[in-house]
């Protein structure tokens, strides 16, 4: 069983807990990829039987990049890294650009949020504000003074950054 908004308990359908252990199968059980999703499937209330649609659909640049030869999983974890930041682009473009500065600036790394707001030529808080979309998708975490992008993101967004550029460049 679930606890719904009101905090009752109602048991999980059979299709929608089938499609959770799917998408953890299509995911390769990656923890960040499987987090990104359920942030994803909480914040616009998709049914899990969705986000498996969801995950299928858009395998399209993801042969370029093999971020996980054992698994195989990178087709997966693209799908779901491009959808997030479709999401977040359509919900703030200034968070969008944030996170593409942070990806230049590197992964792992804390990133003074200060600086962030001067290579947007933005004010700080204005920046803030449009990250908090990125947060509840599990892009990238805040903390008092510093933003930062996991690893895997970053190489997922350099990946579609190089085949962005490739295809720019074949038209």
């Amino acid at each position: 069983p679930v606890r719904d908004e009101r905090g009752t308990r109602r048991p999980i359908p059979s299709d929608e807990r089938d499609a959770m252990i799917e998408v953890n199968a299509l995911l390769g059980g990656l923890p960040l990829a499987l987090d990104v999703t359920g942030a994803r499937v909480a914040r616009t209330r998709m049914p899990w039987t969705q986000a498996v649609v969801m995950l299928r659909v858009d395998p399209l640049k993801a042969d370029a990049v093999d971020l996980d030869p054992v698994t195989g999983h990178a087709r997966s974890v693209q799908a779901t890294f491009a959808s997030s930041l479709t999401v977040l682009a359509g919900e703030s473009e200034l968070g969008a650009e944030a996170v593409a500065a942070c990806v230049l600036l590197g992964a792992g790394r804390r990133i003074p949020r200060a600086l962030i707001a001067d290579i947007l030529a933005s004010d700080q808080w204005e920046v803030d504000g449009a990250l908090e979309p990125a947060l509840g998708l599990r892009l990238l975490t805040l903390d008092d003074d510093t933003i930062r992008i996991h690893e895997l993101i970053a190489v997922v967004a350099r990946a579609e950054a190089l085949l962005d550029s490739a295809a720019g460049r074949a038209v």
